[in-house]
């Protein structure tokens, strides 16, 4: 049985008993001292138990039972009182210890970083000098190079100069010109055959021209380039531009050849063709006389073409300012001279000009006009190739420069 239920009965039973009970009838006070406390318990106990007996011992073993749950409940509180005083104070000796580390972390921290940020801005500072110092190495590595393959290069070509241009050197020292005749023995020793093919379909199938034209190579500021006149090509301004499916060329020098990878057509005149090489490219045709560009080309008033018996022959050109980059050259043969080699000291359209300081003054573009090239700036490129990349726009786009020129310079 529950004992709650066993108590709420007990109390019941009781208040029942207290309620009924006739106190003025009860028995008189039994005689006091030991000996009557023995008599009567002698007396109870020879006395049968009643119901009432029974009510009042399960009601004192109910006491002595919650007497003792209560005592329990006393240890334990009590125990629990003292194991949460000491979880409190443990907990504040954590909590201490917790403060204790965290501070002695952050500290750590604090100086890693410090420490970190410091590293970095060395290593900062390290990783500069380093580029730096591997800058000016390889700067001084490359002058060095450089240097070397100037000196070199300077050794071949004084060499080379020397042997077959004394006199030419001379006279320019002397600042009175080179003659003629100097100029075209110059030329013959470093000219070179530019060949150039070109393939397109016709009407009985695939029709090709093949040209050669006899050129030089001039250098503008490090840049080579071989130049020619368009007629001395397979190309033409005059005709209707069309695609060409192949182009392929060479220079030629002795036995030595050179394919072309591509060419340009120069902003001073589109009938210019300007093939450009590499250093090591000239090298390649031992090629030592790169002719300079005339920076002055007004400088002197007569310039040298070399005509077709081979000779430097002079000839006068004017500056018309109706024509700026262009220059008139007056022809001095007599139209009705009986010599059948009179005409061989005019120029023709294709011919290249020097100056008398042996420099390239420029090129005929027709018979009456020497087109001034100050500048080898390129124009439209086309490149080589079998097919060839597609032409007949970069041909339209000359051809409509070529027909706005003035009529005189066509």
């Amino acid at each position: 049985m529950n004992k709650t239920l066993l108590l709420i009965l007990c109390d019941f039973l009781l208040l029942n008993l207290l309620a009924l009970t006739n106190w003025q009838s009860a028995a008189p006070k039994a005689p006091g001292g030991r000996a009557a406390r023995d008599a009567a318990r002698g007396a109870a106990a020879e006395k049968p138990a009643t119901e009432t007996d029974d009510v009042i011992s399960v009601m004192r073993l109910a006491l002595d039972d919650e007497r003792a749950r209560r005592e329990q409940l006393a240890r334990r509180l009590e125990t629990a009182r003292g194991s949460l005083e000491t979880a409190r104070a443990e907990l504040e000796r954590t909590r201490e210890e917790k403060q204790r580390v965290q501070l002695e972390a952050e500290e750590k921290i604090e100086a890693l970083t410090s420490g970190i940020e410091a590293a970095e801005r060395e290593r900062a500072d390290l990783k500069a000098v380093t580029e730096t110092l591997q800058t000016r190495v390889e700067t001084e590595r490359k002058d060095r190079v450089e240097a070397q393959t100037t000196t070199t290069k300077l050794a071949e070509n004084v060499g080379e100069l020397a042997k077959g241009s004394a006199a030419i050197v001379t006279e320019f020292k002397a600042g009175q010109g080179v003659t003629p005749n100097a100029i075209a023995r110059l030329f013959f020793e470093n000219r070179l055959a530019l060949h150039i093919n070109a393939s397109r379909p016709g009407l009985f199938g695939l029709s090709g021209k093949r040209r050669e034209a006899v050129t030089v190579i001039a250098g503008d500021g490090g840049s080579y380039y071989a130049l020619a006149h368009i007629e001395t090509t397979p190309f033409s301004l005059t005709e209707k531009p069309r695609d060409w499916t192949g182009i392929s060329g060479e220079f030629r020098r002795g036995a030595r050849t050179l394919p072309i990878r591509k060419f340009s057509f120069l902003e001073a005149d589109p009938r210019i063709i300007a093939v450009p090489l590499a250093a090591e490219e000239v090298a390649r045709l031992g090629y030592s006389g790169v002719y300079r560009l005339a920076a002055d080309p007004f400088k002197f008033s007569e310039g040298v073409f070399i005509n077709k018996r081979q000779r430097g022959v002079k000839v006068t050109f004017e500056f018309n300012p109706d024509t700026p980059g262009y220059a008139e050259i007056v022809v001095n043969a007599d139209p009705l001279s009986k010599n059948p080699n009179a005409f061989d000291n005019v120029p023709e359209s294709g011919d290249l000009i020097f100056s008398a300081n042996a420099e390239v003054l420029g090129i005929m573009v027709n018979n009456d006009y020497c087109v001034l090239i100050g500048s080898l700036k390129p124009g439209r490129t086309l490149e080589t190739g079998e097919p060839a990349p597609p032409t007949a726009e970069a041909f339209a786009h000359l051809q409509a420069r070529y027909k706005a020129l003035p009529r005189r310079l066509r």
